[in-house]
């Protein structure tokens, strides 16, 4: 695997990396769709049910969405 390079040009710093294989970039999209469907998911089958929205379905929304995003930068 090639190493990272960091060139500078006086106060500035530019740091350039391999890109990543395209089976990681895969598995990573792949998780990322289903961690930002599970969510909406859950929301539906809650209100399909009669139950009203509780804080189950809002921690749900948090933390799927923020280990989407993470994964999406991740990613890109």
């Amino acid at each position: 695997m090639k190493q990272s390079q960091i060139e500078t040009a006086g106060l500035q710093y530019t740091i350039s990396t391999p890109k990543a294989p395209k089976v990681i970039l895969v598995i990573l999209t792949i998780t990322l769709s289903v961690l930002t469907l599970i969510p909406l998911g859950v929301t539906f089958f809650v209100l399909t049910y009669g139950n009203g929205p509780h804080i189950g379905v809002f921690l749900s929304f948090f933390f799927c969405w923020g280990a989407a995003f993470y994964l999406l930068r991740l990613a890109l």
